[in-house]
C-alpha cells in the first residue's frame, strides 16, 4: 500500500513536470487547424482559416509538423489535467487497508490483538526481551529490526510459528523466526543468524539449515537466510530489499 501510495505521488510529480513542459512548448507553435486529404493517391495538407483552405505544399513541411505538434499537445495537456485532478482527489482522500488502521478505526471493542509471540522456553538465552513498536516481544536485537522492517512494508507475519520437520525418521519442531503465507496458501520460512562469530551458535545454525535442507527446503524459494556480520552488525537496506522481493508473493 505504501509503495503503491509512492509510485502514485511520484507519477503525479512527473506529470505536473510534463504539463508544464507541454504548456511552454505549446505556447511557442501557432494555433491553425488542418485537414489532410487523399487526392490522386497523395496526401494533400491544407490549413483552415474560416471556411477558406490553405493548400500547403511540399516545402511546408516545417509548418504541418508544428500544427501536428500543437495538436498533439493539446490533447496530452487535457489527459495529465484529467490524470493529475484524479491522483490529486485520489491521494487526499485514499484510506489505508493496513492491519494498523484498520484496527485504529474500529470501536474499542472490535479492536484486534497484537499478534501474540511464542511463549519462551526455559534456557535463559530463549528469553524474549526485545520489544518492537508495534507490541511483539522478539529474542534479539536483530529479529526486532526484522520485524520492524515487515511491519513498516505492512506484510503479514508469524514469529516462531511451531514447524514439523524430520531428523533422519526423527520427527522434531522448529520454530522459524518468521513465516510467511503466500497468495497461493504456500509457506515461507525466514531464519536470521546472529551471533555467527559464536562456534557453539555457529555449530547449532549449521545443524539447523542442514536439517531444513534434509527436508527438502530451496534457498531462497522457501527459505530465506540472513546473518549478522563477523563484527555483529545488520545491513539494514538488504533487509529492506528482501522484503521488497518477498512481499510480490504475498497477498499484501
Amino acid at each position: 500500500m505504501k509503495k503503491y501510495l509512492e509510485l502514485t505521488r511520484l507519477d503525479l510529480d512527473t506529470q505536473l513536470k510534463l504539463l508544464a513542459a507541454y504548456k511552454a512548448r505549446r505556447a511557442t507553435l501557432p494555433k491553425y487547424n488542418m485537414i489532410r486529404q487523399t487526392i490522386r493517391g497523395k496526401e494533400r495538407y491544407y490549413l483552415l482559416k474560416g471556411k477558406k483552405r490553405c493548400y500547403l505544399s511540399a516545402d511546408k513541411t516545417e509548418i504541418i509538423e508544428n500544427v501536428k505538434t500543437q495538436h498533439f499537445l493539446s490533447a496530452a495537456i487535457k489527459i495529465l489535467e484529467r490524470n493529475i485532478a484524479l491522483q490529486k482527489k485520489l491521494l487526499q482522500e485514499y484510506k489505508s487497508y493496513d492491519y494498523d488502521y484498520v484496527n485504529s478505526v474500529l470501536p474499542k471493542a472490535y479492536r484486534m490483538s497484537a499478534p501474540k509471540a511464542a511463549a519462551p522456553r526455559k534456557a535463559p538465552e530463549n528469553i524474549l526481551l526485545h520489544r518492537t513498536s508495534f507490541g511483539l516481544y522478539v529474542r534479539s536485537k536483530s529479529e526486532a529490526i526484522i520485524a520492524e522492517v515487515l511491519h513498516s512494508e505492512g506484510i503479514p507475519f508469524e514469529y516462531e510459528m511451531p514447524l514439523a520437520l524430520f531428523d533422519n525418521k526423527r520427527k522434531v519442531t522448529l520454530h522459524p523466526d518468521f513465516t510467511f503465507v503466500t497468495e497461493a496458501g504456500e509457506k515461507i520460512y525466514w531464519e536470521h543468524m546472529g551471533m555467527v562469530t559464536n562456534d557453539s551458535y555457529r555449530e547449532k545454525a549449521m545443524k539447523k539449515l542442514a536439517l531444513y535442507l534434509d527436508n527438502g527446503f530451496t534457498i531462497p524459494n522457501e527459505l530465506i537466510i540472513t546473518m549478522d556480520t563477523k563484527d555483529g552488525a545488520i545491513d539494514i537496506a538488504s533487509i529492506k530489499s528482501l522484503a521488497s522481493s518477498l512481499a510480490l508473493f504475498l497477498p499484501i
